[in-house]
């Protein structure tokens, strides 16, 4: 047994030295001219028209960066996945945390970052009515009771926050830290920026994050989007979430967030 750990550990160590990832205090980005974008995003905050308003961007196709059926859907980038798409032009999105070695991995592959939030108080409404639809594909956040349907709404807005929330919580502190330690090069958009005026939040955002576009460009695609596609009915109206949790909801929300609340959770509404 101890033969095989050993030899585990050594192929291991072999793999990140390949890619430069064995010395994580001298990390060095790979050569490359390609624009190499990450998505990380809140379930159920636009995600899907944010990415397709930067696949109509140049020559950005989109890609998987780890082995998963719904690949949005994982809590970590796979090492071969980043180095075979490291000569390509693109754009994945995720729902991932910022992990404590995903900074060099980033740094590595010359990934930029857009983080992707909400409304806190809309998430839950929206997550909830997911969740009801039967599109319940959230296995990475928390394991949905088989009787949450019997469940009256309250209860299921309260499962929601006790038990999928506090990812939220994570997600949003642990990108904060590593923007706060300048260790990824990564700008926020929000959910309501990007609905009230998609062209000039994702043009500001590219800006932040070094990667040229012009306006007239992002108006055109846009413009097409809007023509061909209709909003997507799950995404919601903003305002919902305080019109609907009860003020003990909106209450135990605010409790998670309680021992963050020296960041700026303004993004959240919060």
């Amino acid at each position: 047994m101890n033969n095989w750990i050993d030899g585990a550990v050594s192929t291991y160590a072999a793999y990140l030295a390949k890619y430069g990832l064995a010395d994580t205090d001298n990390i060095t980005p790979l050569s490359t001219d390609k624009a190499h974008i990450l998505i990380a995003c809140f379930p159920k905050s636009a995600s899907r028209r944010l990415t397709e308003i930067l696949l109509g961007h140049q020559s950005l196709s989109e890609t998987a960066l780890n082995y998963s059926l719904r690949t949005n859907e994982v809590e970590g980038l796979d090492v071969g996945y980043l180095a075979a798409a490291n000569s390509f032009d693109y754009v994945c999105h995720s729902h991932l945390r910022c992990y404590r070695t995903l900074p060099h991995l980033l740094a590595r592959f010359n990934i930029k970052t857009l983080l992707l939030v909400r409304n806190i108080y809309d998430c839950v409404v929206s997550l909830k009515e997911h969740i009801d639809g039967c599109n319940g594909h959230i296995a990475h956040l928390a394991r949905v009771p088989d009787t949450f349907e019997e469940m009256s709404d309250e209860e299921k807005y309260g499962f929601v926050i006790d038990h999928i929330v506090p990812w939220y919580v994570s997600f949003y502190v642990s990108w904060q830290d590593y923007l706060a330690k300048e260790m990824v090069l990564a700008s926020w958009i929000t959910y309501e920026e990007l609905i009230a005026d998609s062209v000039s939040s994702v043009l500001r955002s590219l800006q932040e994050i070094n990667i040229h576009c012009q306006r007239a460009e992002l108006d055109n695609i846009v413009r097409q989007i809007d023509q061909h596609r209709e909003q997507n009915v799950n995404v919601g109206r903003s305002g919902r979430g305080k019109e609907l949790l009860t003020d003990a909801h909106i209450i135990r929300i605010k409790q998670l967030f309680l021992p963050f609340r020296h960041y700026d959770l303004s993004r959240l509404g919060l």
